[in-house]
């Protein structure tokens, strides 16, 4: 007999819940003129202070008070102390009785940068509020297993078999190699890992036996996907409106953990795999009701089959969310006007972006002072920061790998001239025992190059 599974614990079997929203409206207020609620995680602090110069406040919360652990400083302080770049670092979301001035009732618009908040969203405008969410959209990420149905049933190719256990899990893998595996909603047991052997490999296993031993071993869902092998991995790191796409679509190539370069493509001439894509999804994004951001990762074969991989949605894509805020120069009105349901087409300030991260050893226990020139500072890309007297410090990650105190960003009309940004970038950039590898621009081009020769324009 199986064991009842806890409610809630993986969700509905529908995934497809449409979210609750507004009808299409023309807002009453300019963008200009709006103040703007960010809720974060701590990740997304540059997003928000990118969009500060283009509203007239900012005021930004994470969940530092509702954790799981008791509230520690560290995560009080990020996006403390920003108040000269237009962003307020705010306690209490639901109130209007916060010591910062801040007043639930006035905020216009609340942007939702994480997922796991559906149910704020649905709550809030239920109450006539308007948000840049996709309320319950975040299913296609959260519920990898139900989603490759979704999928299945517009007619995209999907690849992967559904696990239920941890026992199961290791069983199916006893004579498998060069895998992927994923889990569902609880992104915290682990991050997708690559499976190669029982032998190789088994510890990923074993670090996931302290959550069995909590009980959930017998629930935990899973996808086992064999690798596809392939060069060609197209994708888009965009935003929809209710299913509507804008005409320029941004997209790039990934060095995992390392680096990234953007640019955009009209949509008409966009390639191939990613015109069939969005095609097919636009419908099911119409039917849930997203009005906020899509990401996705696709692999094409060497027979054209076309496999949609991940999506991210309606969370804030990471990378190349560090580009993407430069790049875009009027993503405020894009949010605003998409959260009354209008499509707000976007404008650019280069044709292209570029982002090397900077490693720290150090930034794993410890917190690190950005020390850089102010010419430069367009080009700092921050996450779990504060500022103090002028400084910014990167708070410690706890993770025993080191840190990334920032991200150093370059938008140009060439992807020459975004090297080059970069290098000045950093000559001028200190960071104790941190390190920006300028390699990645070269890597990049190669990037570049494979993509452009399998029908992906750059």
């Amino acid at each position: 007999m199986e064991k009842t599974k806890p409610i809630g614990l993986y969700g509905d079997k529908e995934i497809l819940i449409p979210s609750y929203q507004q009808s299409p409206e023309e807002p009453k207020k300019k963008t200009k003129d709006i103040t703007v609620c960010v809720i974060d995680k701590g990740g997304y602090l540059d997003f928000a202070l990118e969009l500060a110069k283009q509203v007239k406040k900012v005021y930004y919360w994470t969940p530092c008070y509702i954790s799981m652990d008791e509230p520690q400083w560290k995560d009080a302080l990020t996006g403390c102390g920003f108040e000269d770049e237009g962003l307020v670092r705010i306690k209490k979301l639901f109130t209007d009785y916060d010591d910062t001035g801040y007043k639930f009732s006035e905020v216009d618009l609340f942007m939702f940068l994480e997922n796991y908040y559906a149910d704020w969203h649905e709550m809030l405008v239920k109450q006539g509020r308007h948000c840049w969410s996709g309320g319950y959209a975040e299913n296609l990420e959260l519920l990898r297993e139900q989603s490759m149905g979704v999928l299945n049933d517009v007619g995209l190719a999907v690849t992967g078999t559904k696990i239920k256990g941890l026992d199961t899990l290791e069983s199916y893998l006893k004579d498998k190699k060069n895998m992927w595996i994923k889990t569902s909603m609880y992104r915290g047991l682990f991050e997708t890992f690559r499976w190669d052997s029982y032998e190789e490999s088994k510890s990923e296993i074993d670090d996931c036996s302290v959550n069995k031993s909590c009980g959930a071993g017998d629930w935990m869902q899973f996808v086992a996907q064999k690798e596809l092998k392939t060069e060609n991995e197209p994708g888009i790191d965009s935003y929809t409106v209710d299913g509507m796409f804008p005409d320029a679509i941004t997209h790039g190539f990934e060095r995992k953990n390392k680096s990234y370069v953007e640019t955009y493509t009209l949509l008409s001439e966009l390639d191939k795999a990613n015109q069939i894509c969005i095609k097919k999804l636009s419908p099911v994004l119409k039917k849930i009701g997203l009005r906020g951001f899509y990401a996705d990762e696709k692999k094409v074969m060497d027979d054209k089959t076309v496999y949609l991989t991940d999506i991210t949605a309606p969370r804030l894509p990471s990378p190349p969310n560090q580009i993407l805020s430069r790049l875009y120069t009027n993503f405020a009105e894009i949010a605003w006007f998409g959260s009354h349901g209008i499509l707000k087409q976007p404008k650019f300030a280069g044709r292209y972006g570029m982002m090397i991260f900077c490693e720290s050893d150090w930034n794993g226990k410890h917190e690190v002072m950005l020390n850089f020139d102010k010419s430069i500072r367009d080009n700092i890309s921050i996450g779990n920061c504060y500022k103090k007297d002028g400084k910014i410090w990167a708070i410690p990650t706890m993770h025993e790998g080191g840190g990334t105190p920032c991200t150093v960003v370059a938008i140009a009309n060439t992807v020459d001239e975004c090297g080059e940004i970069l290098k000045k970038v950093d000559s001028k950039l200190k960071i104790h025992k941190g390190s920006i590898d300028l390699n990645e621009i070269e890597e990049l081009k190669k990037l570049i190059e494979i993509g452009e020769e399998r029908g992906q324009e750059f």
